[in-house]
């Protein structure tokens, strides 16, 4: 009785309205679906109503009203929110709305009536694609899609360079991208763990007790691809080099080593490695010289576009079009489509509940048509999922503190200067005083600026001496002076 999560969500939420009068198990949700959601077997089901229900959980829609874990019976009722927002009767499905929930995704009729078609002709990878897109003036993303794309972007503080300035925001970004990126593409490839099940994993490293070895590796893997982008991201350019390093992380341990990183070409039987898309007349290449070109071709292009939203979608479309490795080229592409977006602090797309089948149709379509529109539906649709989620992530944690962020520069200048001046105990105020008012910071906030200043000092430790660019015998100096004077 495996639930088809797209159609799920909807029924849930017009449960509610029953809800508000008693806390409902999953098992007692099930039974409530309707039949035609439902085949397979009861234990995938629950696996998936969970799935399901930890993300409207997330969107503060349900809360877990009580856990009972030896049993791992889940109460559920709606949360505070979604109860101000219900009507106090119960009421038919048609009639309960609630707010803050994004419309269900649609494909596109054109896709679903084009790939019903059997025997479609068998078509090869059109070069033209790539070769005559000229960037900055063949645009893949319509103006209207852009402009949402950046209305979305900007709803978060995380899209201003001051906010992205701010470690915790930055570190929690972070955190929340490994999370729900290493979640959704291996879920997009078939893995099972649930949100829940990947967190626990990547802070345990690989519990033999969370699905199966190739689940784990997948999980794992999908960590350090990410964790190689975010950490090299300013230091890393955007070459062939940055796509095989990911994908040799990617598959690690997955694929054998020699296929790890390296195009597909002669395998040790001296023949070429064919490449079948299920379900697909694509037909890649297989010229290794043609396929190494063109992946190298790919990031030249895309190294000259402006906008990081047309960059990362050019990534994304064209690593996964052109097939360069015999597995995870749909991997590779998600994580590569991400370096714009981080770069440009941007939150980052970690393909929130876009459907496994949603997201291979409208993908197939384009390589048999090379028409990228219902691709790019895909890619906003997930990139708004994935916003809801940051605003979640980042309203738990507060706004930064804007009248650091504002002297951020200042202060650790100031802190340098001192420690490397050795002015120290009672000489070190009124040298902030003097300081500040050559340095112009403004009058009115020359109290807190120096209150701040005070408390870095006291907190300071060797993790900040290259921030403020001192060495460690220039701070033991100043220390050791201090410590003097006060005897």
């Amino acid at each position: 009785m495996a639930i088809r999560i797209k159609k799920i969500k909807p029924y849930i939420i017009n449960m509610l309205p029953t809800m508000k009068k008693e806390a409902w198990t999953v098992d007692k949700i099930i039974q409530a679906l309707p039949e035609e959601l439902k085949e397979g077997t009861q234990e995938t089901s629950k696996r998936r109503i969970n799935r399901t229900l930890q993300s409207l959980v997330e969107e503060k829609i349900v809360s877990i009203a009580d856990e009972t874990e030896k049993s791992h019976r889940y109460y559920i009722k709606p949360s505070k929110k979604a109860k101000e927002e219900l009507p106090t009767e119960s009421t038919s499905p048609e009639e309960v709305t609630v707010e803050h929930v994004s419309i269900e995704f649609k494909q596109s009729p054109v896709v679903t009536k084009y790939l019903l078609k059997k025997n479609r002709t068998a078509v090869g990878y059109k070069k033209e694609a790539l070769c005559d897109y000229i960037p900055n003036k063949n645009n893949l993303i319509d103006k209207e899609t852009l402009s949402r794309l950046t209305a979305l972007a900007q709803k978060l503080d995380v899209s201003t360079q001051a906010t992205m300035q701010a470690d915790t925001y930055t570190k929690r970004i972070a955190e929340r991208l490994l999370i729900d990126l290493s979640y959704n593409s291996a879920r997009l490839e078939g893995n099972t763990l649930s949100l829940l099940d990947t967190e626990k994993l990547l802070t345990t490293e690989d519990d033999p007790s969370y699905g199966t070895e190739t689940e784990r590796a997948m999980i794992l893997n999908h960590k350090q691809a990410i964790e190689f982008v975010v950490q090299n991201i300013d230091t890393q350019g955007l070459s062939d080099i940055t796509i095989k390093d990911i994908h040799y992380r990617l598959m690690e341990d997955i694929l054998p080593g020699w296929r790890c990183g390296q195009i597909r070409g002669p395998n040790p039987a001296h023949k070429n490695d064919g490449l079948m898309i299920t379900g697909s007349s694509y037909v890649p290449l297989e010229n290794p010289n043609t396929i190494d070109n063109y992946i190298k071709l790919i990031p030249a292009k895309a190294k000259k576009i402006e906008n990081p939203f047309e960059q990362s979608f050019f990534l994304l479309v064209h690593i996964a079009y052109l097939q360069a490795f015999v597995d995870g080229n749909k991997r590779t592409s998600r994580i590569a489509s991400s370096i714009p977006l981080v770069r440009a602090k941007l939150a980052p797309n970690s393909f929130m509940d876009i459907e496994v089948e949603d997201y291979n149709q409208a993908l197939m379509y384009f390589y048999e048509t090379c028409d990228h529109k219902p691709f790019l539906k895909v890619f906003e649709y997930a990139y708004e999922r994935s916003i809801e989620r940051f605003s979640v992530v980042l309203d738990s944690i507060g706004a930064p503190d804007s009248f650091r962020i504002k002297y951020r520069k200042q202060r650790k200048n100031l802190q340098g200067k001192i420690i490397k001046e050795l002015i120290i105990n009672n000489k070190i105020s009124p040298y902030i005083d003097e300081w500040m008012i050559r340095n112009k910071i403004e009058e009115k906030d020359f109290e807190l600026f120096k209150i701040e200043t005070l408390k870095d000092l006291k907190e300071i430790n060797s993790a900040r001496f290259s921030s403020i660019g001192v060495n460690q015998d220039e701070y033991d100096g100043w220390f050791v002076k201090q410590t003097e004077d006060l005897t």
